[in-house]
């Protein structure tokens, strides 16, 4: 099948080889489990920092908006960017003086992660003030936090209010993935919702993107 779609496309449209067999692995895989995917080496990047449980950056959660602009969901409380004063909703227009326009998430990822220590300038666009203002920051560890309660309760990433139903006693957590460290994440708001009187808990698992086995075993055992 292989040889033939590659003969077709010779004959054909003509594309990349590698861009031919790169979604031929992708779609086989996906039409066999709709778990299972390839990781191609830039992914296997991306997934091992997000999976370790850290990563270094600057600390804000990126999204593009209804016109396809980069915009700034929310800055990671205690981080670079947090500190900075950058706010959810600024428009980032350049990276190290390159326009972002037509830049989707995973190039600005790229482009704004690194080492820590190192430099990046953010050209922000804010609501109400003139131009763009210039960020310097020095990139750093970021810590992720996958377990997440019912609604905060504090500015830091674990301040949550894990109390869903108090008049029935009922906890709520939701884990966004399985990254180092969830189980143990997980066992502490446990802990501080039985100490806070819960006689059951809603695990949440809506749109969580899977990740580390060990992990996932791990929180399996918490209530095995």
């Amino acid at each position: 099948t292989v040889d033939e779609l590659l003969r077709a496309n010779n004959r054909t449209v003509d594309l990349s080889e590698q861009a031919m067999l790169h979604e031929f692995g992708s779609g086989a895989t996906t039409a066999l489990d709709e778990f299972t995917s390839f990781y191609w080496p830039d992914d296997l990047e991306s997934f091992n920092r997000t999976a370790s449980g850290n990563f270094t950056g600057v600390g804000i959660q990126i999204s593009l908006n209804d016109d396809m602009e980069l915009m700034v969901v929310t800055p990671v409380y205690g981080t670079p960017a947090f500190k900075a004063g950058i706010k959810a909703k600024d428009l980032i227009r350049t990276v190290d003086g390159h326009s972002t326009t037509g830049m989707g998430t995973f190039q600005a990822v790229q482009k704004i992660v690194g080492e820590a220590g190192t430099k990046v300038n953010l050209g922000i666009e804010r609501e109400g003030v003139e131009g763009l203002t210039n960020y310097e920051l020095t990139r750093a560890v970021i810590p992720l936090y996958s377990v997440k309660g019912w609604k905060r309760n504090g500015p830091k990433e674990d301040d949550w209010d894990w109390i869903i139903d108090p008049e029935n006693g009922i906890g709520y957590v939701r884990l966004t993935q399985f990254i180092k460290g969830s189980s143990d994440d997980l066992r502490r708001a446990v802990a501080q919702m039985m100490q806070q009187g819960a006689k059951g808990i809603i695990l949440d698992l809506r749109f969580n993107g899977g990740g580390l086995l060990d992990e996932a075993v791990e929180i399996a055992n918490i209530f095995l």
